[in-house]
């Protein structure tokens, strides 16, 4: 019998959202979704991020709310400007530990730093996670 897959939902649904509840637009899972998604894309910087949120949106709403649509760059920056990066850090190991185990421990994790700012719309650190044989590669945003 195969374990279930694990899905990024589940694994960022303890993920607090920083923001007052009553001026969001756009569901923090489905920020959190569509950046992770995009930087797996390529995505290198926000507005990267909403050309991919765009581009995939009809595929996103299979398993996204996404209430108004796809939020605009300042929304994906502001949003993470303001979230934990301990609990973001935590969430995001936890998921990848669940990919790890489901396909037998091939996935190698390298880091790297950056140079950029949330100004300039550059994530500073990289986590680079590589499935063997190089099947998979993600590229995502990491904390120290």
């Amino acid at each position: 019998m195969h374990e279930k897959p694990p899905t990024i939902l589940e694994h960022f649904s303890a993920l607090t959202d920083p923001r007052v509840q009553l001026k969001t637009s756009h569901k923090i899972i489905d920020i959190v979704v569509i950046t992770i998604c995009g930087t797996i894309c390529g995505a290198n910087n926000w507005t990267e991020v909403v050309r991919y949120g765009r581009m995939k949106q009809q595929w996103l709403k299979k398993f996204l709310e996404l209430p108004n649509g796809i939020p605009s760059h300042d929304t994906f920056g502001r949003v993470f400007s303001l979230l934990s990066p301990k609990k973001f850090q935590r969430c995001f190991l936890d998921w990848i530990q669940a990919v790890f185990t489901i396909t037998g421990d091939k996935l190698l994790l390298l880091m790297e730093k950056c140079s950029g700012t949330h100004t300039t719309g550059l994530i500073t650190n990289r986590l680079f996670i590589w499935s063997m044989p190089g099947l998979l590669r993600m590229d995502l945003p990491w904390v120290k």
